[in-house]
């Protein structure tokens, strides 16, 4: 099987297996915030996730015998910091996938739905600021990201967020703008006038996506 073959492979995986879990779990759990790590991804890298995968093969603790008289269902529940992890792997993998692709607005939407369930992931927003320089966005985005480094904003995932869905709605990737700028909307901010800005652009998405009911939604 060819690179690209295996990379489709991986993300139907990734779709069906690992993007399907919960997204309503508590994740305070800060004894399990994620460490920095060297990002640098690129077409043969991968997340590290084999302690996972032989985690969900191996049957540990008080369990019980499915319907099926085959499936073992543990008794307890995976905490929600290792489903978090989890969760976190499938995005990070499924965005440096399609970037591999030249998909770079999906790359950005998957970075950015991975953030918006997991804010405090130092390795997605990494992820997202990588891609993002790797994208034809990197024009516009390089200056713009200087800025906000010298503002001190540039370890906010919404401002990050907002500021990527808004370049990809400028050169009219509305589908994956609006992802992106939902993204932001489901983090949230203070900031009155920033979150002003983002329903704005939203709306703007939206319209162009002829979706009018989610514009009148967008701004009510």
């Amino acid at each position: 099987m060819d690179q690209e073959g295996q990379i489709n492979q991986w993300l139907l995986d990734d779709s069906d297996e690992d993007l399907n879990i919960s997204l309503d779990e508590d994740d305070s759990d800060d004894s399990d915030i994620e460490q920095p790590a060297n990002s640098e991804h690129d077409c043969d890298s991968e997340v590290s996730g084999d302690d996972i995968g032989q985690d969900q093969t191996k049957s540990s603790g008080p369990h019980y015998v499915g319907r099926d008289n085959v499936t073992l269902w543990n008794v307890h529940p995976p905490r929600p910091s290792r489903r978090r992890r989890q969760r976190n792997i499938a995005y990070y993998r499924q965005g440096v996938a399609l970037q591999c692709l030249g998909r770079h607005s999906d790359a950005l939407a998957a970075f950015s739905s991975g953030l918006a369930q997991d804010p405090k992931s130092i390795q997605l927003l990494a992820g997202l600021v990588e891609a993002s320089m790797k994208s034809p966005l990197r024009i516009t985005l390089e200056p713009t990201f200087h800025q906000l480094e010298a503002m001190k904003l540039d370890k906010s995932p919404f401002v990050i967020i907002s500021v990527v869905g808004q370049e990809l709605l400028g050169i009219g990737q509305y589908a994956a703008a609006v992802i992106v700028l939902e993204a932001a909307l489901h983090i949230g901010t203070c900031s009155l006038k920033l979150r002003g800005s983002v329903f704005s652009a939203l709306s703007s998405a939206y319209w162009a996506l002829n979706s009018l009911d989610k514009v009148v939604i967008a701004n009510s």
